[in-house]
């Protein structure tokens, strides 16, 4: 059984760790390129009305997914919650849980990162077996966040962002 020192230890350890992660892949993640994108040149009815007109016929807003592309910030959020959840704490075996989540983040972000899995056209699903692992502690950080969401001091767009990726775990 670890002491909430200890507990407070890990914390820190599996923070620098996500940190690490982030610059390991700078600015990869957080730039506007699409990796592995082509632009979409099959659509031989547009093309031909683009060269006649000048402009591509009114087609309907594709429906907005949540993407890979939008895997990185939501992972942030999702770190955000924990580290502020995890430094709040006063109980070793929270701390203890949200510092593995917050090291099941890091190996998700890793691993998009690595992969160049950035796409804007294709959902977002977890890829890593840590990441759906940690699951059940994410789903229970979602709940205390919005519970103490005015005494975290987080922003709401990190909150909305934290409950997006919790809905696709």
């Amino acid at each position: 059984m670890a002491t909430l020192e200890e507990a407070k230890a890990r914390l820190a350890k599996a923070s620098q760790r996500f940190h690490d992660t982030e610059i390991k892949w700078q600015p990869s993640l957080w730039d506007s390129s699409d990796f592995g994108l082509q632009p979409q040149g099959n659509d031989l009815f547009g093309n031909i009305f683009s060269n006649i007109f000048g402009t591509r016929p009114l087609s309907p807003p594709a429906p907005r997914i949540f993407s890979q592309r939008d895997a990185p910030r939501a992972l942030r959020a999702c770190f955000d919650v924990l580290y502020a959840l995890g430094s709040r704490s006063t109980d070793a075996n929270e701390t203890l849980a949200y510092a593995a989540a917050m090291d099941a983040v890091s190996t998700e972000l890793d691993f998009i990162a690595e992969r160049r899995l950035l796409s804007r056209t294709k959902e977002y699903a977890p890829f890593t077996a840590a990441f759906k692992s940690a699951a059940k502690t994410l789903k229970e950080a979602k709940a205390k966040a919005d519970e103490l969401a005015q005494n975290l001091g987080l922003a709401a767009d990190v909150l909305t962002a934290f409950s997006k990726i919790i809905a696709v775990v």
